[in-house]
């Protein structure tokens, strides 16, 4: 089996308590069997604090405080767990986070997701287009996708990559070529280039917007700030030319992480969609912060694109 993925991904790391933001507040998360074995093998007083910290009702979890902290992030913001016990004795899902994997038969992808502020910082800041180190892995088992349809996918996608990647084509027009793409190969799924268009991409911002503010929130600042910025969607840009950049790192991200799972269902142009709306979204998110403050801070791209991810990538 073949493990690939974006070649920044070897440059993570945690930031730790250095983090704005914080993975063990706010989520509750799941232990996994091995993990759980584990921690009620630990002895003394750390041991019984797993114990009692653990809520082993359907699936086992960390019970959260009042405070919807982990019960093992210390006051200096660093996990007890990997204090005490060292980093290889966290559960599955604390020890991979933000990592993400997908499987398609022999092929395995991964990434890192926008949703993590170091991740954040290294997406937006890659060269274009995405690269990817390949690795070969132990098999695993899962399903198999029709491989000439994924085969398909993988050469359309690298397609895509150099698209989004040529700064002479606007975001719009990119956008507009890559959902006629997406809904000429529904129709045929033969390898054929990405047409031009007549019909660049217009996201309905409004709409998007009070779609997001219809939905449960993570963090109680997210409608807030959503609502500061509706006031906007007459005069700013989803596509900020200042923010060309980001976007375009943005968009690649999405396409990575989620157009080939069409190979399994064939729903290609909802994917580019989502891709196309998530980016006009975070842009015009960038596009009032230009608007109100004359300049978008490298931090503040990066916080508006992971709160994004957050709440919209990370909402179950």
């Amino acid at each position: 089996m073949k493990l690939i993925f974006p070649s920044f991904c070897e440059q993570f790391a945690c930031k730790a308590s250095a983090c704005s933001d914080n993975c063990c507040i706010g989520w509750e998360i799941d232990i996994d069997a091995d993990s759980l074995a584990y921690y009620h093998s630990v002895s003394g007083p750390l041991g019984e604090k797993l114990r009692r910290e653990i809520d082993c009702t359907d699936t086992p979890h960390f019970r959260l405080d009042e405070k919807e902290r982990c019960p093992f992030l210390q006051a200096d913001n660093l996990c007890e767990i990997i204090c005490s016990l060292g980093e290889e004795h966290l559960c599955n899902i604390c020890r991979d986070h933000p990592r993400y994997y997908a499987w398609f038969g022999t092929r395995k992808e991964g990434g890192i997701g926008l949703c993590c502020e170091a991740a954040a910082e290294l997406i937006l800041t890659q060269p274009l287009p995405m690269t990817f180190i390949e690795t070969e892995i132990p098999d695993e088992q899962c399903d198999s996708p029709d491989a000439g349809l994924l085969a398909l996918l993988t050469d359309t996608r690298e397609e895509m990559f150099a698209l989004l990647a040529d700064t002479n084509i606007p975001l719009t027009e990119a956008f507009g070529r890559l959902l006629d793409a997406a809904e000429l190969l529904e129709q045929n799924p033969v390898l054929q280039p990405i047409p031009q268009t007549e019909y660049p991409y217009a996201p309905p911002m409004r709409e998007l917007l009070e779609e997001l503010l219809a939905q449960e929130a993570m963090d109680s600042a997210w409608h807030p700030y959503l609502q500061s910025i509706l006031p906007y969607t007459e005069s700013c840009s989803p596509f900020p030319i200042e923010a060309d950049g980001y976007l375009r790192r943005i968009a690649s991200y999405f396409l990575q992480r989620y157009l080939l799972k069409a190979a399994f269902d064939g729903e290609l142009y909802d994917r580019i969609l989502f891709a196309a709306e998530s980016t006009a979204v975070i842009g015009f998110c960038y596009s009032a912060e230009l608007q109100k403050h004359g300049i978008l801070p490298f931090q503040t791209a990066v916080q508006i694109a992971k709160n994004y991810s957050k709440e919209v990538e990370y909402d179950t």
